[in-house]
């Protein structure tokens, strides 16, 4: 059996642009100098994760309205950026090697992800290990499962950072 490498790289220097801007555009500075990961840092992966489930109905099992596509990956790619400022946090790179990306109901992935992001509040090194042992190949897992791929989220992402990082140079970014 091949491995298979997930690779979000390209999100690192990406976010620490959009960091910085935010640092020198609005005074926003991202914590860096704790222990752990700040609590609001898990917030905002949980509230991005379940404004997943929100786009997607993952919860509204017996609603039959259309689900739009394009708003679902543009969640996903908001939930990439919290994972982006949370690995430039721990100073990890955001890639893994896995055996296989194994699809399952996108319900049962959202528990299991919302769980390993609540596990984030312990110390730098065991909240590295959860990021990227435990969170990326649950995060790559739940996109399939939605039924994308990797490259439909990296476009989503691209599309959606160089908006905010625009918007943000322009002075229009509402927070």
């Amino acid at each position: 059996m091949n491995n298979r490498i997930i690779d979000f790289t390209y999100v690192l220097e990406k976010q620490k642009t959009f960091s910085k801007l935010l640092e020198d555009k609005k005074g926003i500075k991202q914590p860096s100098d704790m222990y752990n990961v700040p609590y609001s840092f898990i917030l905002g992966l949980n509230s991005e994760l379940y404004e997943i489930v929100n786009a997607a109905k993952i919860h509204k099992n017996y609603s039959k309205e259309n689900i739009d596509k394009e708003h679902v990956i543009e969640e996903c790619a908001d939930l990439l950026s919290w994972l982006g400022n949370t690995a430039n946090f721990l100073g990890v790179k955001l890639i893994v090697e896995v055996q296989e990306i194994q699809i399952t109901a996108p319900e049962i992935t959202v528990v299991s992800l919302n769980d390993k992001i609540n596990r984030l509040t312990c110390n730098k090194r065991t909240a590295r290990y959860t990021l990227t042992d435990k969170i990326l190949p649950l995060f790559a897992e739940l996109i399939y499962s939605l039924g994308f791929d990797l490259n439909d989220l990296e476009e989503a992402y691209h599309k959606k950072m160089d908006k905010n990082i625009l918007e943000l140079e322009q002075g229009i970014l509402k927070n």
